[in-house]
């Protein structure tokens, strides 16, 4: 059960259930769960879409996720992430 709680120490959130994503990728994945493609959050972000692909396959590895929807549910309920 995830406690949906986090802290951000140094730079990066964690969650108190052992997840933690830096704050770019954070950021990357909050703005995918309001739907952005990845060239969209590139360009919100000033990076490039190749940095966006690489940035959520280190996510989807980080959550256990195969999918952006199922990264995206697991951030929320992990409390990584906020929409």
């Amino acid at each position: 059960n995830l406690s949906g709680a986090t802290v951000t120490v140094g730079g990066v959130l964690t969650a108190l259930d052992g997840i933690s994503l830096d704050l770019a990728p954070g950021e990357i994945l909050g703005l995918v769960g309001e739907g952005l493609s990845n060239k969209a959050v590139a360009r919100r972000l000033g990076i490039s879409a190749h940095t966006v692909k690489f940035h959520l396959e280190s996510i989807f590895a980080k959550l256990g996720a195969a999918s952006r929807a199922e990264a995206v549910a697991r951030g929320l309920r992990g409390g990584v992430i906020e929409l």
